[in-house]
C-alpha cells in the first residue's frame, strides 16, 4: 500500500494587491495555505511584510516560509502570532540563533521546520543539523534558488532526498519549488510526503483542480 502525501498551495507575493487575490482565491478551497515571506535582504526578492500577512483575515490556518535574515527580529515584531499560525520554516543560513527560534515558537504551541536549499551547500549539510532534528517538524527540500517561484526543478536534489531518507528513515520531509505532476513523483519515490506547490496552481487556469490534480497522481510501486 502506497503511503499517503499531501499537497498544499503556496504563495509568494509581491504585492499587497496581488497577496490579497491570490490568497482569496486560494483560502476559497483550502484549509492550510504556504505563505512565503522575503526581505530582499536574505534573498533578491521582497514580498508583502510579516505583518501584511498575518493581518489578513482568514479561517484558513498558514505555513510562514521565513526567507528572511534572522526570523527572531521578524517574529518578536509581531506582539501577538495569531492562532492560526500551524508551522513556521526557517532556513538555517539566515539564521544565527536556531535554537531560540525553535524554542520561543514552540513556547506559543507553533512547529517549527528547517529548509535546506541550494543556497547551503557551502554552509551547512544535513548532517549538521541532526541536533534539531527532534525538537522540528519535518525538514523542507527547495530544488530552486530561494525568493522566485516558476523556477526549473533541479533533479539533483532527489539524491539529496534520497541520502536524507537513508540517514533518517523516520524523518518527514516535504519539498518547495518547481513541483507539477511529474517531478512529484520524482520526489515521492525518493522519500518526499509534503508537497508545497505555487506556479503549477496559480498559472493555471483554474487553481482547484491543478491542486486536485497533484492529489491525485496515480502512485505505482
Amino acid at each position: 500500500m502506497k503511503e499517503a502525501y499531501s499537497v498544499i498551495p503556496a504563495l509568494l507575493c509581491k504585492t499587497e494587491g496581488d497577496f490579497e487575490e491570490k490568497f482569496t482565491k486560494l483560502s476559497s478551497f483550502s484549509d492550510l495555505i504556504h505563505v512565503d515571506v522575503a526581505d530582499g535582504i536574505a534573498v533578491p526578492n521582497r514580498t508583502v511584510s510579516l505583518r501584511t500577512i498575518l493581518e489578513t483575515n482568514t479561517n484558513s490556518r498558514l505555513i510562514i516560509h521565513m526567507m528572511v535574515e534572522d526570523p527572531a527580529k521578524h517574529l518578536v515584531a509581531i506582539k501577538q502570532l495569531p492562532q492560526n499560525i500551524e508551522e513556521v520554516i526557517i532556513h538555517p543560513e539566515f539564521t544565527p540563533n536556531i535554537y531560540e527560534v525553535i524554542t520561543y515558537l514552540k513556547e506559543k504551541e507553533i512547529a517549527v521546520s528547517l529548509t535546506l536549499s541550494p543556497l547551503m551547500k557551502d554552509h551547512m549539510v544535513l548532517a549538521e543539523i541532526t541536533q534539531y532534528l527532534e525538537l522540528i517538524k519535518n525538514v523542507m527540500f527547495m530544488p530552486i534558488i530561494p525568493g522566485y517561484s516558476g523556477q526549473p526543478f533541479r533533479e539533483s536534489v532527489l539524491a539529496d532526498i534520497e541520502s536524507a531518507r537513508k540517514l533518517f528513515p523516520n524523518l518527514t520531509i516535504a519539498i518547495d519549488g518547481g513541483i507539477n505532476p511529474k517531478t512529484l513523483l520524482q520526489s515521492y519515490f525518493v522519500g518526499v510526503r509534503i508537497f508545497y506547490a505555487s506556479s503549477f496552481v496559480l498559472r493555471s487556469g483554474d487553481p482547484e483542480k491543478a491542486i486536485e490534480e497533484l492529489r491525485s497522481v496515480q502512485i505505482e510501486q
